[in-house]
């Protein structure tokens, strides 16, 4: 899922679907271009959307409170960068 947070509200802005197996490390990926989102699992697109809210800015992780979840070499650069 991709989610804007704005004004202390978070919003869904396009919701896709993967299976996500638990105990070993997955590859996360995200691109924001203009005004389309992708994310990414393993390689596969899983999630694309449209948003204009913010032209430039930073990128947050997120998940959900009953998730044990580790992130390692969060990287955030320009495509090709």
């Amino acid at each position: 899922m991709i989610f804007k947070y704005v004004d202390g509200r978070r919003s869904e802005i396009k919701s896709g679907a993967a299976t996500v197996p638990s105990g070993t490390w997955q590859l996360l990926r995200a691109e924001a271009i203009g005004t389309r989102i992708r994310g990414y699992l393993g390689g596969t697109l899983v999630v694309e959307g449209e948003d204009s809210t913010f032209g430039e800015g930073g990128a947050g992780l997120w998940t959900k409170a009953d998730s044990v979840t580790c992130f390692d070499d969060v990287v955030l650069g320009p495509v090709g960068g």
